[in-house]
């Protein structure tokens, strides 16, 4: 016990030390940042008078604000600060959500009678019911006969509204605008026949150390193995979103008894401090806007005004944006990205434990401009109050144009001043891709990529790329930029 309190006093001493001595190298000069300028793409006049605010910390206790502006002869101004403990670097982004999923569930209660469980879990339960201890038991099901419609379920994040994990069988109450009550009327609108041929295979397996299962798409039924997830938007009274309609092998479902068939959809929601209330008006849930079937809505965000909704998504092999206006649910401008696949709006997977999907925007909006990343270029969109967004031009994203330059994603800062595109993020360490304090500035036009220049930052000289926590690391505020006049 000695030994082991002894190496902890030891470690510990050691971490302190670390602490200490990065201290105290850079408390001898905690107020001064060097910045390193090198240009790889075009001249200094076409950035200069950009200041790049960068904010970057040690350890969550050493922090630098610095900024810096592109000019002949300019010097970084920092302001340094020091805590004696790691300090908590609160985000307060919120993310806002409406979500409709299949809610076709794999495995079961082991502990509750198979005839008082639903779909899937029933069929898991009798096989459980069925296995002795030391056997295993698989079995092929075809979803027609556990389902007539694909089930669903809601999870919603939305201004005063959050209802999630709300599992069918253990909700109960069933009186106007309460869970039941509303899930039940989607079920009702949302009649989505099961394909005959989608088929999976199970299987409960049982022995001395606890039960097994698995489940997987049965072999030949792969086309038909249909899940849908949900798209969508809000103002402050109104959701829109739409489903996915057609497997990753393009079988189309049956949309033919959901009122108004495929298409966007729309409820309106308030606000009432009333118990189990859930605040969905499921009496105005209606399809507002028809939808060519063969066009798969990746992305819907409300204009600034207000007054349009924007939806992108893909059709053959373009990419397509149309503007909608909300009182009227008319189109007024579309744009045709030909040849052109913005991958990796949803990066779908599904597993034996149920289908999911992680979110993997490639759309980034902001007052200004709109992008749209493809696999190697990316489109710039300028919004317009009236509704009639243009294209103002596609380009290669940097590391297409040369594999030495950093890369823009959705997270990188951008500003555009209607002329020039700009674009800030951090460098990255070449070997392991660890993150830097340098940054990078891009700037485009509608002639392509016109000016690209690295920073590199005096908190990086000692940096570690094999042990991420010894280095300087930039904050979750990162960068921002502002354009002089």
């Amino acid at each position: 016990m000695k030994k082991v309190l002894a190496i902890t006093a030891i470690l510990f001493i050691l971490s302190i030390t670390t602490l200490i001595t990065f201290s105290a190298v850079v408390n001898s000069n905690k107020d001064t940042v060097t910045i390193t300028e090198k240009i790889y793409v075009g001249e200094k006049e076409i950035a200069e008078g950009i200041s790049i605010l960068s904010s970057t910390h040690y350890g969550n206790q050493l922090f630098w604000n610095t900024k810096y502006t592109v000019g002949e002869n300019t010097q970084p101004e920092t302001e340094y600060s020091f805590f004696n403990s790691a300090q908590t670097i609160e985000n307060n982004t919120t993310y806002y959500y409406f979500e409709m999923n299949t809610d076709i569930r794999y495995g079961c209660d082991f502990n509750t009678p198979a005839e008082e469980q639903v779909g899937l879990s029933r069929i898991y339960k009798e096989l459980y019911d069925k296995c002795k201890v030391g056997e295993r038991i698989e079995e092929t099901v075809y979803l027609k006969d556990v389902y007539e419609y694909y089930p669903i379920r809601l999870d919603i994040n939305i201004p005063n509204i959050y209802w999630t994990g709300n599992d069918y069988e253990n909700i109960y109450h069933d009186e106007y605008g309460q869970e039941k009550y509303v899930l039940d009327k989607f079920r009702e609108f949302f009649r989505i026949p099961v394909f005959e041929e989608h088929k999976i295979d199970i299987g409960i397996g049982r022995d001395a150390n606890g039960i097994s299962i698995h489940s997987g798409t049965a072999e030949g039924s792969e086309e038909y193995d249909f899940f849908f997830y949900s798209v969508s938007a809000h103002t402050d009274d109104t959701v829109f979103f739409t489903i996915r309609n057609k497997t990753s092998y393009g079988k189309y479902a049956d949309f033919s008894l959901v009122p108004g068939g495929y298409g966007i959809y729309s409820f309106k929601y308030e606000y009432k401090d009333i118990l189990h209330y859930t605040g969905i008006q499921v009496e105005t849930l209606q399809n507002v806007y028809l939808l060519d079937v063969d066009f798969q809505v990746n992305h819907m965000e409300i204009s600034d005004n207000g007054k349009y909704l924007i939806v992108i998504g893909i059709k053959n092999n373009d990419t397509i944006l149309k503007v909608i206006e909300i009182k009227t649910m008319s189109l007024v401008r579309e744009i045709v990205i030909e040849d052109r696949i913005a991958y990796n709006f949803k990066l779908l997977r599904n597993t034996a434990s149920g289908d999911y999907y992680h979110v993997l925007e490639n759309i980034k909006s902001e007052n200004d401009f709109m992008i749209i990343l493809f696999s190697e270029e990316f489109a710039l969109i300028k919004p317009a109050n009236d509704g009639n967004y243009t294209l103002e031009f596609i380009a290669p994203q940097m590391n297409y144009i040369d594999e030495k330059y950093n890369f823009m994603d959705y997270s990188s800062k951008m500003v555009f001043d209607g002329n020039r595109f700009i674009i800030v993020d951090s460098i990255y360490d070449d070997e392991l891709q660890t993150e830097l304090c340098g940054f990078y500035i891009a700037i485009y036009d509608e002639t392509g990529l016109i000016y690209y220049a690295e920073y590199e930052s005096s908190l990086d000289i000692n940096s570690k790329p094999n042990n991420y926590s010894y280095n300087c690391n930039p904050t979750n505020t990162g960068y921002k930029i502002e354009i002089n006049e």
